[in-house]
């Protein structure tokens, strides 16, 4: 398949997965529908009896008041109370099928999420609850985490909470602006968040959490850094800063990434690290043992130093058996109970893994979520070498440039580009296959395409003749955003200021400096300071295209998609397109990568 469609294929597919799906292998739309239950529990017993491992519980409720139109997870309107108890027998049935195949296991995290789980009662609350621990067995410690509304939460509630032993609670704030939730299809009273969290750390709820939505329809840069401001007043844990994705599933209507989004939120990740938070993979910001939060998907990580299983119930749910399935229970309610009035799991489509499957899930969760992959830990996984198991694809994608090897680890330098790069080479034929299928067809949802670039003037070092001729010529032919100086080359100093007025008159917006990449970061950063000191002294205003932020100076703000293909950040933590100063790279980078490999990443729009 030519790359080029390939990529249609895949940004297709990106589009219609819930928003923060990790890139699992195979991924869903490969999945089958011909699903056979006792295969299923076969395979968790198959996945049991296997290597030592971590076990997840992660309870899906799908009902919610009403639908938001931001919102792109599975969820459904509570048309009657009634139907949380329907919800809670069906629940208990489906308990009770697993609950065999898990005697005398423990598991390390109970993960509750939703849909808005906190509309049960608390009398439902204690019932949901105790059906988990009749069945199986948590272990000492296991960590549970609970997500609600701040609407259907009340003291009652959050003491039946602390009674079941939630100790780690996620409140869907979104916005703190009524008008912005208004128009968003979300009734919500902000007035109460405060008593709310008062009265949870009082009951003893160590963990608090609150979501914000950065970038909603209607939500201007003023209201999201006000919320921003009142959610550091109320000193959550943690904070989930999540960009509004626009997925196809969202309901409401489209809204692409307005422009102030991204300096906004770097300038609200600087606020929170400021007020003592830290940062973790650009969407969470904690302080202490909020860091510690549990999570409910396969993200290849082993926080214990063992790899782990989910096992999701509820409608919906997706499910991980490590080693030997992955599958998701139906995710239509009246499915769900009918399935599980018969005596059998619930699935709407299942994947049953080999060996290779797993393998191949390790590689690209590794290189894609921490830009790095150890032979060593390949091989303790599943003893089996890395480079014996994968050597051409790891050849191939080394040769051009995808990858580095460095004393046994193949290293990431740029995630962006390797999103398409890494799956193009890793997926099997037969999935690609399944996935063109899918969504290379006519009619496919198409992503949006990338806002058009504001037409930019380059210049070179003619004379101030020259150079005006220029600039009135673009002027005369529809005008242009910016200039830009290749090189990081100004013209001569006494032609700079009479030339900018001239520029800024003509209604030029911009100044760019744009760094020679034919050189190490280093050199070309040392190349382009004269230019920078010459327009300090002179007061012009620039900014620079083509350095990592890491090589510029601290009071120089950073540009969106500016460079060619959208290259504007490091990728020597991924955390860095989402500050306004880089923090610097980490000692042991340049060791790794040297300095000419530290490629920059695509932002907003990059395919």
């Amino acid at each position: 398949m030519p790359d080029a469609s390939l990529r249609g294929v895949f940004k297709n597919m990106d589009a219609q997965t819930f928003p923060e799906y990790p890139v699992h292998y195979p991924p869903p739309a490969a999945w089958t529908q011909s699903v056979k239950p006792a295969q299923l529990l076969d395979a968790w017993r198959r996945s049991l009896q296997g290597p030592d491992q971590d076990l997840v519980l992660y309870a899906h409720v799908p009902f919610c008041r009403g639908l938001c139109r931001f919102c792109g997870f599975l969820a459904q309107t509570l048309r009657n109370g009634c139907e949380l108890d329907r919800y809670l027998d069906s629940l208990q049935a489906e308990l009770s099928l697993y609950a065999p195949i898990f005697a005398g296991r423990r598991f390390t995290w109970l993960c509750v999420g939703g849909g808005t789980p906190s509309l049960l009662s608390a009398a439902q609350i204690r019932r949901f609850f105790g059906m988990f621990q009749r069945h199986f067995r948590l272990s000492p410690g296991c960590r549970i985490a609970f997500e609600s509304h701040p609407d259907s939460l009340d003291p009652a509630k959050l003491s039946a909470l602390k009674e079941c032993g939630v100790d780690w609670l996620a409140i869907g704030v979104q916005s703190f602006d009524a008008g912005v939730l208004r128009r968003n299809g979300r009734p919500q009273d902000n007035s109460r968040l405060g008593a709310l969290v008062t009265e949870a750390r009082g009951l003893g709820i160590g963990h608090i959490q609150l979501d914000l939505i950065a970038g909603l329809p209607s939500q201007t840069r003023k209201i999201f850094l006000r919320d921003v401001e009142k959610a550091v007043a109320l000193g959550p844990d943690r904070l989930y800063l999540f960009p509004f994705q626009e997925k196809v599933r969202v309901r409401g209507t489209p809204a692409p990434e307005p422009d102030w989004l991204r300096p906004a939120y770097r300038l609200a990740l600087e606020r929170l690290v400021g007020s003592g938070y830290e940062i973790s993979c650009g969407r969470w910001v904690y302080k202490g043992s909020g860091g510690d939060w549990p999570y409910s998907y396969d993200q290849g990580e082993a926080p214990s130093g063992k790899p782990y299983s989910i096992l999701g119930v509820g409608p919906g749910a997706i499910s991980y058996a490590r080693g030997t399935a992955r599958y998701q229970n139906l995710a239509d309610f009246t499915a769900y109970r009918r399935a599980l009035a018969l005596g059998r799991p619930a699935v709407g489509r299942q994947f049953l893994l080999a060996p290779r499957d797993e393998m191949i899930n390790f590689v690209i969760l590794r290189l894609l979520h921490h830009g790095e992959c150890s032979a060593r830990e390949f091989s303790r996984l599943f003893r089996r070498s890395l480079p014996g198991e994968f050597g051409p694809q790891l050849a191939a994608l080394t040769a051009a440039g995808h990858l580095r090897r460095i004393r046994g680890k193949y290293y990431l330098p740029d995630r962006e580009a390797g999103l398409f790069h890494i799956r193009k080479t890793f997926f099997a034929p037969e999935i690609l296959e399944k996935l063109r299928s899918a969504y290379g067809r006519a009619g496919a949802a198409q992503a949006r395409p990338a806002p058009a670039r504001a037409p930019e003037l380059r210049l070179g070092n003619g004379g101030l003749d020259e150079l005006r001729r220029r600039i009135f010529s673009a002027r005369r032919q529809g005008g242009c955003a910016a200039l830009v100086f290749p090189g990081g080359k100004l013209p001569p100093s006494p032609t700079l200021p009479g030339l900018l007025r001239l520029a800024k008159r003509l209604g030029y917006s911009a100044v760019i400096l744009e760094a020679d990449a034919t050189l190490p970061w280093a050199r070309a950063a040392a190349a382009i300071a004269p230019a920078l000191a010459r327009a300090r002294r002179a007061g012009v205003r620039v900014t620079i295209r083509g350095l990592p932020p890491c090589a510029k100076p601290e009071w120089l703000p950073c540009m969106e998609n500016d460079a060619p293909a959208g290259r504007v950040k490091p990728a020597a933590c991924i955390d860095c397109c989402l500050q306004t100063r880089c923090p610097g790279v980490d000692a042991g980078y340049i060791a790794r990568f040297g300095e000419r490999n530290i490629r920059p990443v695509r932002t907003a729009g990059s395919a």
